[in-house]
C-alpha cells in the first residue's frame, strides 16, 4: 500500500523538490545558456562589422560604422551579470566570469577600430575623399586633409569613447544586474563623451594655422586614447572586488532573512 504524505511531510518533500529545481537551473547556467547568449551577441556584432566591410566595396558610405560603435558601447549591457544571483558561486567563479565577458567585450572593440580601419583604407584604395570619418558623432575635415590623418583621427576618437564609456558605465552593467535603463544611459553616455571629445579636438583646428591645426587633434586623441585605457585596468580590479562585496551582501540578507 502506498502510504499517502502527511501533512507534515508536504512541505518537507516542496522543499526538496524546490532545492532540485534550484539546482537544475543552476546546472543549467552554468552548462553554458548565458555563454551560449553572450556569444551569440558578438557573433552579430561580427556580422554586422563584415557587412559593412561589403558595402564599403560597393557604395561611399562610412555613416553605417557609427550604428557598430552604438553596439559596441551598449556591449556592456548586453553582457551584464545575468543568471542565478552572487550569493551562488564562490568568489573565484565571480572573477572568472567577468574576465570572460571583458574578454567578449573587448573583441567587439577591437572588432569595430579594425572594421574603421579597414573600411578607412577601401575608401582611400576605391579613391573616395575621405571628409568625415566614421565615428558616433562624426568629425568634420577639411577637404583638402591627407586621408590618413583623418582614418588616424577617427579610429583614435572611436576608442577614447568607447574607453571612456567603458569607465562610465562598465561597473554598473557588470557588478550588478544591469536594468534596461542602463541602455539608454550606455548610448547617451557614448554622445555626451563622443560631444566632449569632438569640442576638444576641434578646438586647436579654430585656434592654430596649418599645418599644426592638422597635428594637435591627433596628438590629443592619443592622449586621451591612451590615459583612458592606462586607467581601466585598475577600474576592472575595482569592480572584481565590488563584486565580491555584493555577495557578501547577498549572503548576510539570506541569513537575516533565514534568523530574524
Amino acid at each position: 500500500m502506498t502510504r499517502r504524505p502527511t501533512p507534515a511531510s508536504a512541505p518537507k518533500r516542496a522543499g526538496i523538490a524546490t532545492n532540485r529545481r534550484t539546482r537544475r537551473t543552476r546546472s543549467a547556467w552554468r552548462a553554458g545558456d548565458t555563454d551560449r547568449l553572450h556569444a551569440r551577441s558578438t557573433l552579430l556584432l561580427l556580422g554586422g562589422c563584415l557587412g559593412i566591410l561589403a558595402l564599403a566595396l560597393f557604395t561611399a558610405a562610412s555613416s553605417p560604422v557609427a550604428l557598430l560603435v552604438i553596439w559596441a558601447a551598449l556591449g556592456w549591457y548586453r553582457h551584464g551579470r545575468i543568471g542565478p544571483p552572487l550569493v551562488e558561486f564562490p568568489p573565484e567563479e565571480i572573477s572568472a566570469q567577468l574576465r570572460e565577458r571583458l574578454r567578449l567585450i573587448g573583441l567587439e572593440h577591437a572588432a569595430v577600430l579594425g572594421t574603421l580601419v579597414l573600411t578607412g583604407v577601401i575608401t582611400m584604395l576605391r579613391g573616395i575623399e575621405m571628409t568625415h570619418p566614421a565615428g558616433l558623432l562624426g568629425l568634420s575635415a577639411d577637404p583638402g586633409e591627407p586621408p590618413w590623418r583623418v582614418l588616424l583621427l577617427s579610429v583614435l576618437f572611436t576608442g577614447a569613447n568607447l574607453v571612456l564609456t567603458a569607465l562610465t558605465v562598465g561597473g554598473d552593467c557588470t557588478v550588478r544586474r544591469p536594468a534596461g535603463s542602463m541602455a539608454l544611459l550606455s548610448i547617451l553616455m557614448t554622445a555626451l563623451w563622443g560631444i566632449a571629445l569632438a569640442a576638444v579636438l576641434l578646438l586647436p583646428v579654430l585656434l592654430i594655422d596649418e599645418p599644426v591645426a592638422g597635428t594637435v587633434p591627433i596628438l590629443l586623441a592619443a592622449a586621451a586614447f591612451t590615459i583612458t585605457l592606462a586607467l581601466l585596468p585598475a577600474w576592472i580590479r575595482s569592480w572584481s572586488r565590488e563584486a565580491h562585496t555584493e555577495r557578501e551582501l547577498e549572503l548576510e540578507l539570506q541569513r537575516a532573512l533565514k534568523h530574524p
